[in-house]
């Protein structure tokens, strides 16, 4: 396990260095005025202290899982049900719409995988589905998908 997180380290490294050289040919911009060379600039540079992270863990911590039982302690119920309500969300989105997509998802999300109190998951669904709205709708002008009940 310590050897593979060091060599995964390695990749995302060697890869975050390719989109940072390859970001600096696009204009970066100013401090007022960002350029289309700056998002991907910032994501590599992300990425790079991700990766050094990664390979310091590896070299540094003692692993606590040995590598032949790794396996077994991935929750595999957990990680199927939320792989395929992020498929169910994509195939429904533009039939459901954002908002009712949204919150349909993160019920299940919190009432499904992560088992929450009723309280909680409603809080946290309608302020996750209004904060994305906000976000994307309001603020960045994104259109998003209205759904069959134009909402």
């Amino acid at each position: 396990m310590k050897r593979s997180d060091i060599w995964s380290g390695i990749f995302w490294l060697l890869i975050s260095m390719w989109v940072v050289i390859e970001s600096i040919g696009f204009d970066l911009g100013k401090w007022g005025s960002p350029g289309p060379g700056l998002l991907p600039f910032c994501s590599g540079i992300i990425l790079a202290l991700l990766s050094l992270f990664i390979i310091f863990r590896a070299i540094y911590k003692k692993t606590d899982v040995p590598a032949e039982n790794w396996f077994m302690e991935i929750r595999w119920k957990k990680w199927s049900l939320t792989l395929t309500g992020l498929l169910a969300y994509a195939l429904l989105l533009e039939f459901l719409g954002f908002i009712l997509c949204t919150l349909i998802f993160m019920i299940f999300l919190l009432a499904f995988v992560e088992r929450q109190r009723w309280i909680i998951i409603l809080l946290v669904t309608v302020l996750t589905a209004a904060a994305s709205y906000v976000v994307f709708e309001l603020c960045l002008k994104a259109q998003l998908p209205k759904g069959f009940l134009g909402i």
